[in-house]
């Protein structure tokens, strides 16, 4: 923990008083995991004080002075760390107005943010008052040194100048007195002399002297992650490597979480010290990540009798003042997961008690829902689980002693079966006793050779499926067919299931890396993303992509290449050396005509392949007709260009200028600038193949300029920041790369891919049919993406999507896109009925049970539309006393609704019937965007963070805030099948399971590497053993209910968030529709994966291939 307090010794009055009670308001409104969460807090105590959350890591300011600068990868890292963090915190409408290297510290998982001691809330009038402004010089910007109301800009100001910080060693400005520095502030250009390339750009606009030229925290984030699902998910993954440098040592102003937890343990006696292992261990779960294990405790379970309440509660009371346990509303929980990796002492306990974790986690639930049932017999434990409960697993520990109710439990349990056994013993004969022996041996021997050979297959198969998750990187389409291998061998597997459905998660359909000689070696890809060609050693070899095999090869091309490029059919390759450029006809392997030019830096061909570009040397290029026989005619020199692109007709060029300007000329001259007036600016463009429309970059966007009229299309390409495009055969789609990921976007500006490629060279091609992206690697790596799924003509029903509801059959779903708001047919994807025009985004939907009815709001109107979809007609519009209503939920069974109206907060729940047009009653709980009933219709569950609740309708209950505390709340909400659990979705921690009778933690479901993932949309399977849930970022996830268990990698489906998911009524099937309008189909079922993956892989084992990998099984037939 890290505790502030404001000094005694100095007069506390009333203003410091409220900037310290501002400060702990400011930290607790931010998302937790870009700051220090705030564990207690008193700002009106005699002695006001902070506790919060203990970050392990130095400051930017300790690293950078003792370390020296940042490296390029270690820069980018830190930069969007702090960005994703300005992100949150100007989300949450606070300014920090102090971001500076001291106040960034290095955490386990990247940058935190912290002390917000002066910072302000957006709509507040706070400036600098008095002579000197408030904050440190140096990271001051301009308007604050000028006294000027410090907003937004002022953060990302200061955030150019901690990167520069971290990039030089030294502020950007600095003098030996704050007047003095304040001065260069506001008459000097900072020196970004150590920047380059995106951070150059993004810096430099960062820290423009006018507030309004610079772009938001969104803005900087979007750039460094690519902009792909929800950015501060993307962000907080990439920051990760931005961590404490391994070779700086805390210093004891920094001692680590675990010190202090052992300090604080050593506190206690030795009687109470006894105590803290059976305390801990019931606040953690067994394996999984640190976030994963952590598990709440009911304050009564640890009071409950068998310690003396008054000594239990002494310890747990000096454990919450210590910051390592926190107690909320009676649920008690570990006040950090990092407390688990960090504390010896604690790992010991968790590793010694083993699987005893997990048994009595289970054991504990079963035992509250036993309590909660009024002791009903039918909770009891029977069979193995009683077995398990009863035989501690070998190697467990003591430490986790039974509370009096677990012992009544098992006691009970225990003495139901023996009852239950005497009855059984009493009429059961002795001769069918020994009649069932002489049967019962045979069985066995049968029994047990069948078991043999099962599990010799499952050992076989899981031995496979690892063997796929290794090949996924180096050989992605073999690693697919393993997996299905591994699933013909034992199908029922979970770990099997669990490989099948990475395999569709991995976008790499190929990874192709040309073997090549020591030297040099130049690459380029062929227009069509079929072909590489490679100059190695003085001999050049196209390969195709798709075999691997060598086509043709050339020797004698030269020693000393520069560069290379590959004419769009493939036969011919323009080489480039020091003094000259010659062409070679691959298939004969004879140079074509004399050597030309005087060597170039860069070579590329016009889309028909008659001009020859070469960048010769800086800013300096050259066009080559090669229509002609003989040697090649010079067409221009362009003398000052960044970039110079040509259009197929050869005519029509675009060059870039070093003022990144667009200068556009055809054979008449000079043409009209995109832009007009208003003139784009960016680094580069892209003819499409007809030449009638260029991809240019502005800004942070691309935007598309009809080249003949001579005006925008209305499609812009929002966060693509282009360093090089490229559109594919017929020009419906663009691929962008921006210096961090690939992007391929629709012309109606649709982004539908967004992959992480941090070192690509020359432009992403198109495969045959669009079908794949090649991405060409600095090192020579020929990357294959799979677009089959993402180019379907069919996939997007409709753009723009922003609200959707998928009918209880998921046969129908309702859309609201950019052109209307649609009834869809699920398997043809075909329009049925348009429900409304375009409007403003952000509608309700949802049907009823039955599918007949369906409700729909108008954002910012106090209106509710029920439409008759089996009449096809609008029944009736409910008009509700509020601004604007934001959520809706039929109750089954029936058309009642529930309606959260929407004000400047959320309004008390009303219950309308929608059929009849009548308000039933109001119900004094607040409302939300996300609520759920359950299938009785006897209970609603409400999303939030301080509004979230359960409402018992028959009986009439009120349970606010049941899922604890949780500075995010509570996202998605979803009833299982039978009622008997609530799954929820929170941003921090991914899904938690919760019996729906006593609102006790079930389990915490692992989110891998996504934790912070928005989960806001959850769907259970029909049979309740599979839960689906989409987020922020555009992926499926999937988990087994029983164990929590996670099936697979998340599968990457959707470019934005997920607005809907729904399986069908056989559960074999789940559908998903996210903001890029795509309606998707993902298979359940382990054969229909497998069918799927096949399909991606084009491909099966040979016999050979499976003698290989799987050496004691003999071959079977996988694909």
């Amino acid at each position: 923990m890290a505790v502030k307090l404001l000094r005694p010794d100095r007069d506390v009055d009333a203003r410091t008083r409220a900037r310290f009670a501002k400060e702990v308001a400011a930290t607790r409104k931010v998302a937790p995991f870009c700051t220090a969460r705030v564990i207690a807090a008193e700002p009106d105590a005699p002695q006001p004080y902070l506790v919060s959350e203990y970050v392990d890591g130095p400051s930017l300011q300790r690293a950078v002075t003792e370390l020296g600068p940042f490296g390029p990868i270690e820069l980018h890292s830190l930069a969007t760390g702090v960005a994703t963090a300005l992100t949150a915190i100007h989300r949450a409408g606070v300014v920090h107005r102090d971001l500076k290297p001291a106040n960034v510290v290095l955490g386990p998982d990247g940058p935190r943010v912290i002390d917000f001691g002066i910072a302000k809330f957006e709509g507040s009038t706070l400036t600098d008052a008095g002579v000197v402004p408030i904050g440190t010089p140096a990271y001051l910007s301009p308007e604050r040194v000028r006294g000027e109301p410090a907003g937004r800009p002022a953060d990302v100001w200061a955030w150019g100048a901690v990167v520069l910080f971290a990039a030089s060693g030294a502020p950007p400005f600095a003098a030996e007195t704050a007047a003095a520095t304040y001065q260069l502030i506001l008459t000097r250009q900072p020196d970004l002399f150590p920047l380059d390339g995106t951070l150059l750009r993004l810096v430099a606009a960062a820290m423009s002297a006018d507030p309004r030229e610079r772009p938001r925290a969104q803005d900087l984030l979007e750039v460094l992650t690519g902009g792909a699902g929800d950015l501060l998910v993307a962000g907080s993954q990439a920051a990760r490597a931005a961590r404490r440098p391994a070779d700086l040592p805390a210093t004891p102003g920094e001692r680590t979480l675990g010190d202090l937890a052992e300090e604080a343990y050593r506190r206690y006696d030795p009687q109470d010290q006894a105590l803290l292992p059976g305390l801990f261990l019931r606040l953690v779960l067994p394996g999984g990540t640190p976030e994963t294990m952590l598990r709440r405790a009911r304050l009564t379970d640890l009071l409950d009798g068998s310690v003396a309440p008054e000594r239990a509660g002494h310890v747990l009371a000096g454990l919450v003042r210590g910051g390592l346990v926190r107690n909320e509303g009676g649920d008690v929980a570990l006040a950090s997961a990092a407390l688990i990796p960090a504390w010896p002492r604690l790992r010991e306990w968790i590793d010694e008690e083993g699987e005893g974790l997990g048994l009595h986690a289970r054991l504990s639930g079963a035992a509250q829902r036993w309590q909660a049932s009024g002791r009903d017999p039918a909770e009891l434990y029977r069979g193995a689980e009683l077995r398990a409960a009863l035989d501690r697993p070998s190697g467990s520990s003591d430490r986790l002693v039974l509370n009096q109710l677990e012992r009544a439990f098992l006691d009970a349990s225990a003495t139901y079966l023996r009852a239950q056994d005497r009855r059984r013993r009493q009429v059961t004969a002795v001769v069918f006793v020994l009649a069932a022996t002489v049967l019962a041996t045979a069985s066995i021997l049968v029994a047990q050779t069948r078991s043999e050979g099962a599990n010799q297959l499952r050992s076989s198969a899981r031995r496979t499926a690892e063997t796929a998750q290794r090949l996924r990187a180096s050989e992605p389409i073999k690693a697919m067919l393993l997996s299905v291998a591994a699933w013909r061998l034992a199908p029922g597997d979970p770990r099997v299931y669990a490989q099948l459905r990475s395999s569709l998660a991995q976008r790499e359909l190929d990874v192709f890396r040309p073997p090549t000689k020591p030297g040099d070696a130049r690459h380029a890809l062929g227009a069509n993303g079929k072909t590489l060609a490679v100059v190695n050693a003085g001999t050049a070899t196209l390969y195709d992509l798709a075999t691997h095999r060598a086509l043709h090869v050339v020797g004698g091309v030269g020693d000393e290449v520069r560069s290379i490029a590959l004419r769009p059919d493939g036969r011919v390759l323009a080489v480039s050396g020091d003094r000259d450029i010659t062409l070679w006809n691959l298939a004969s392997g004879r140079r074509i005509g004399r050597a030309f030019g005087s060597g170039a830096e860069q070579l590329a061909f016009d889309a028909g392949g008659d001009v020859l570009i070469a960048r010769t040397a800086g800013d300096a290029w050259q066009t080559w007709s090669l229509t002609r026989a003989g040697t090649p005619s010079l067409i221009r020199r362009v003398t000052q260009a960044t970039e110079l692109q040509v259009a197929r007709d050869a005519r029509t060029s675009v060059e870039v200028s070093p003022t990144r300007r667009y200068l556009l000329r055809d054979r008449r001259g000079s043409s009209p600038a995109p832009g007009g007036l208003d003139q784009a600016t960016g680094l580069t463009a892209a003819f499409s193949p007809d030449g009638k429309v260029m991809a240019v970059g502005d800004g942070l966007d691309a935007r598309l300029w009809n080249v003949a009229r001579a005006r925008w299309s209305r499609v812009v390409l929002h966060g693509a920041n282009p360093l090089t495009m490229s559109f594919n055969a017929d020009g419906r789609y663009l691929a962008t790369w921006d210096g961090t990921a690939v992007s391929v976007w629709s012309r109606t500006g649709t982004r539908v891919l967004n992959h992480p490629l941090p070192a690509l060279t020359g432009e992403p091609r198109f495969g045959p049919g669009d079908r794949t992206l090649v991405c060409l690697l600095s090192d020579g790596t020929a990357v294959v993406l799979d677009l089959a799924g993402l180019t379907r003509s069919d996939a997007t029903m409709t753009p723009g999507a922003a609200a959707a509801a998928f009918d209880g059959r998921a046969e129908r779903v309702a859309v609201q896109g950019a052109r209307a708001t649609e009834l869809f047919r699920t398997r043809t994807r075909a329009a049925e009925l348009r429900l409304s025009r375009a409007g403003v985004p952000g509608a309700v939907l949802a049907f009823s049970s039955d599918g007949v009815y369906l409700a729909m709001t108008t954002p910012d109107q106090p209106e509710v539309a029920i439409w008759n979809t089996a009449r096809r007609r609008l029944e009736r519009t409910l008009t509700i006393d509020a601004p604007q209503v934001a959520g809706l939920a039929f109750r089954p069974g029936g058309t009642t609704l529930a309606i959260a109206p929407l004000g400047e907060s959320w309004g008390d729940l009303q219950l309308w019937d929608a059929k009849r047009g009548v308000h039933l009653e109001t119900i004094a709980h607040p409302g939300g965007d996300g609520m759920a009933f359950d299938s009785a219709g006897t209970a609603l569950v409400v999303n939030g963070g301080d509004n979230s609740g359960v409402i018992g309708l028959s009986p009439r209950r009120l349970r606010p805030r049941p899922f604890g505390p949780d500075s995010d709340g509570v996202l998605g909400v979803a009833y299982s099948p039978g009622n008997a659990m609530i799954a929820t979705g929170r941003t921090a921690h991914g899904v938690d399971l919760w019996n729906a009778t006593d609102l006790s933690l079930i389990r915490r479901l692992a989110a891998t590497d996504a934790i912070f993932d928005q989960f806001q949309v959850l769907a259970f399977s029909p049979d309740g053993r599979t839960l689906a849930a989409g987020g922020f970022a555009g992926r499926i996830w999937l988990w087994n209910v029983s164990d929590g268990a996670l099936l697979g990698e998340p599968v990457p489906q959707h470019a934005g968030h997920i607005l809907a998911l729904a399986f069908t009524p056989d559960g074999g099937t789940l559908y998903s529709l996210g903001e890029d309008g795509a309606l998707r189909t993902h298979p359940i079922t382990a054969s229909g994966l497998a069918t799927e993956v096949c399909a991606r892989a084009r491909a099966s084992l040979s016999p050979g291939e499976w003698s290989r990998y799987i050496e004691d099984q003999p071959p079977r037939r996988v694909c």
